[in-house]
């Protein structure tokens, strides 16, 4: 087959896009990946099969936002417009060329942008979802009526989780029997070391993740002061460029931190991939995840024991008192008590990370793709 992915450069999007499109190229797959915008510091080695485009996107949003006029929403609306008609154009010329037979998009827009182009759709993320998750509860309703659209114009749908599914097909009544639920998957072959088993100090803790409040950062930092009050030899890996915090911002949230906050900054897939096995422990106090946390995935597969926030579909995931822990949102004491806890547990550390390695094979590349190729062929058909 010939198939497009539309994605982001950077964060957990990439990786999965990047982690499909490598298997089926592998398996003689014409595979294009479409990145909206290009950043300067992601670099992908050329592989066989895979081609990679970039569309990029006008700047008539930023030029509004300078106006202080329109608001927000009408910004974000001529954002998403803007990079869906460059997307499309990309998937267009393909199409004309002969050169695709199926696109896998991820983020909704008015459908018949895409024109004569066929696409699955594989929901991930949407900004009126965080908005909902996030603020006040609130959400465009312009952007319920367009994510409905593009999954009546797709030939699939696929949500990551159950929850993900059940929620997004309330808001847009959209019946779930149309969503095909398909975990993200994991190259389990490439878990080939052992985790750390370390009952003493020091200790390291790992976070994946842009610096955002959205991901709960000033809530980790927030229980790690208590936390150094008793193991003050608690270090905290923090992976991922900055967002809408800066590291000024996070180091003044906690002054005492005397350099036990580390700021590894943005690395590739693949460095993130051979540090989880020099953590002791994996740490997500996120607000909100919609992508199903790629991150606590790769963590649970690598034998890491997780805390996390009990929201959305992590409870999918991290199962409490078997692979992890689970603590309520944005509650810093109740997380600060559960890290000690738990590095003061070693064994308890141990069986649940052996647990997680069990869980995880659900999560096999091998048998993801396979059912998503499956469905891919099937959604192709609906085109002949």
């Amino acid at each position: 087959m010939k198939i497009a992915f539309t994605s982001v450069e950077g964060g957990g999007l990439d990786s999965y896009v990047r982690t499909a499109a490598r298997w089926l190229s592998e398996r003689k797959h014409t595979v294009h990946i479409v990145y909206v915008q290009r950043l300067v510091y992601q670099a992908h080695a050329p592989t066989a099969n895979i081609s990679i485009h970039h569309a990029p996107v006008g700047n008539l949003h930023y030029y509004l936002s300078r106006l202080h006029i329109f608001s927000t929403p009408i910004v974000d609306l001529v954002r998403s417009l803007e990079s869906t008609a460059s997307v499309a154009k990309v998937l267009k010329r393909l199409r004309a060329n002969n050169d695709l037979d199926l696109a896998e998009i991820h983020t909704g827009g008015p459908p018949f942008i895409f024109g004569d182009v066929p696409f699955v759709y594989k929901m991930h993320g949407d900004d009126w979802v965080i908005r909902h998750y996030c603020e006040d509860g609130s959400s465009s309703m312009y952007a319920k009526i367009v994510q409905r659209k593009t999954m009546l114009a797709a030939k699939k749908v696929f949500a990551v989780s159950r929850s993900q599914a059940d929620f997004i097909a309330g808001a847009c009544n959209f019946p779930p029997r149309l969503i095909s639920v398909l975990p993200l998957p994991i190259d389990l072959t490439s878990v080939n070391q052992t985790p750390r088993f370390n009952s003493r100090p020091p200790y390291h803790l790992m976070c994946v993740g842009r610096l955002e409040k959205r991901k709960g950062i000033d809530t980790l930092v927030q229980a790690l002061r208590t936390v150094w009050s008793l193991e003050p030899e608690t270090y905290l890996h923090l992976f991922g460029a900055e967002g809408d915090l800066r590291r000024a911002q996070i180091e003044q949230l906690a002054p005492e931190h005397q350099g036990r906050i580390i700021f590894e900054g943005f690395v590739t897939h693949e460095k993130v991939l051979d540090k989880y096995c020099y953590a002791d422990l994996y740490v997500s106090a996120t607000r909100y995840e919609s992508n199903g946390g790629y991150a606590i995935q790769e963590a649970l597969s690598r034998g890491l024991a997780v805390i996390a926030t009990d929201i959305g579909p992590v409870p999918e995931l991290v199962r409490h008192g078997e692979t992890g822990w689970l603590f309520p949102r944005d509650d810093s004491e109740k997380l600060a008590e559960t890290i000690v806890f738990a590095l003061r547990h070693p064994e308890t550390r141990g069986q649940y990370g052996q647990a997680a390695r069990r869980f995880c094979q659900r999560f096999d590349i091998e048998r993801i793709m396979t059912r998503q190729l499956e469905l891919y062929r099937q959604a192709a058909s609906y085109t002949n």
